[in-house]
């Protein structure tokens, strides 16, 4: 099974806002502690060099041993992930934060105990540190940074250029609005323009991060070293909302069983060619009695490719109905769908109930992705398609 992932503008908000505000408390404690970056790579780097230059080897190391733990960090981040992916592990990103927390409570459990090396000080928050920002970077597919905002502030202002150049496009001025309902409709399709909502969460997290600093730096005032415990809880409790969440999953029908759920849709058994896988997209068992119709978000499909078998070229995604489709997960959808074509294969997407289907095919860029002719709202139908796509011969 794949886990859902922060490929939502929603998830990665909540993703981003969640945990921004920890990287910046972490760094203004951590800050007024060691005068050095817990989360900051880019400060420590450029402390870095002054003090080789002057000469001040010890503060020099010290720096140079803070980007290595954080990059450690970042390292046994990734390794952890692609471990619980290739163990098909449900929560993949679970273990790693996990780990954020146990490293900020070693943390203040050394201060507690009379350590005053600032190297194991140091050591400890920037594994922690490199663990979840490259924990969330992965979770949102690269959009999300939560312990640093250089490059927040870059794109931001890429986006801004971006949004104000599609302001300004003449197209926009060769139809004056004529009433408020066009006006609306204008100021709605402005608002979600992926520049507008890229300014809303990078600004938003920018904004986010600067106010845990300033949190941090009343908290260190007030608590000291003990103002880490503060952000590991909130990040334990963050984790634990996230585990109890109600999440969907795609799961993969077996060949033994194809049949059988053929004949649940009321197909012939053995009329599909092997060359058809079929997944299904919906809760879980332990999951029925808390999952109503379109509650549940589409589970993550960007490691769908690496799920299918060699020999299926035509993949076909039965989604319940307990599925909420909205224009994230139609994207979402059709970037799953390109990334299958660029197998050599093709996905037909199954929506079971009627108004998924309309949301699905009236969304622009997933029906070109996808194709008009394989997004079905019956499984005769999708598999009827599959079963042609699988008689044309391949150049």
């Amino acid at each position: 099974m794949l886990a859902s992932q922060a490929y939502t503008f929603a998830r990665r908000v909540r993703l981003a806002f969640s945990l921004a505000w920890v990287g910046g408390f972490v760094d203004a404690v951590g800050f007024l502690m060691l005068s050095a970056f817990i989360g900051n790579m880019t400060g420590n780097s450029a402390l870095l060099g002054p003090r080789l230059l002057e000469g001040d080897l010890p503060n020099a190391l010290f720096c140079a041993s803070l980007v290595f733990w954080f990059f450690i960090g970042a390292v046994s981040a990734g390794a952890v992930i692609e471990i619980c992916r290739v163990k098909q592990v449900e929560r993949v990103y679970a273990p790693a934060l996990g780990a954020v927390v146990i490293l900020l409570l070693a943390t203040v459990w050394y201060l507690a105990s009379g350590g005053q090396s600032p190297y194991w000080t140091g050591a400890l928050p920037c594994l922690a540190m490199g663990l979840q920002n490259a924990t969330v970077t992965r979770m949102s597919a690269g959009v999300v940074r939560t312990t640093h905002v250089t490059g927040m502030v870059t794109d931001l202002g890429l986006d801004l250029g971006q949004l104000l150049h599609h302001l300004i496009e003449p197209k926009h001025w060769r139809r004056p609005l004529a009433g408020m309902s066009n006006l609306s409709r204008g100021v709605r399709g402005n608002l979600h323009h992926p520049s507008a909502q890229r300014m809303f969460l990078l600004g938003g997290t920018w904004f986010t991060f600067v106010l845990g600093a300033g949190l941090g730096a009343l908290a260190e005032k007030q608590f000291g070293f003990w103002a880490l415990l503060i952000p590991a809880g909130f990040i334990a409790a963050f984790m634990v909302v996230e585990l109890i969440i109600p999440r969907s999953h795609i799961s993969p029908f077996e060949p033994a069983g194809r049949d059988e759920l053929l004949a649940a849709f009321g197909l012939k058994p053995g009329d599909v060619p092997d060359t058809v896988g079929i997944y299904h997209l919906s809760g879980t068992a332990e999951q029925k009695e808390l999952v109503t119709p379109h509650s549940l978000e589409l589970p993550d499909l960007t490691g769908l490719s690496r799920f299918l078998r060699p020999n299926e070229k035509t993949v076909i995604l039965v989604i319940g109905h307990a599925i909420r489709m909205d224009d994230n997960a139609a994207e979402h959808l059709g970037e799953a769908a390109r990334q299958v074509a660029r197998q050599n294969r093709t996905m037909i997407v199954c929506l079971d109930d009627d108004f998924t289907h309309r949301l699905l095919a009236s969304h622009p860029a997933a029906v070109q992705a996808i194709g008009v002719a394989n997004i079905c709202i019956d499984p005769e139908f999708a598999v009827a398609r599959a079963v042609e796509l699988a008689e044309v011969p391949t150049t």
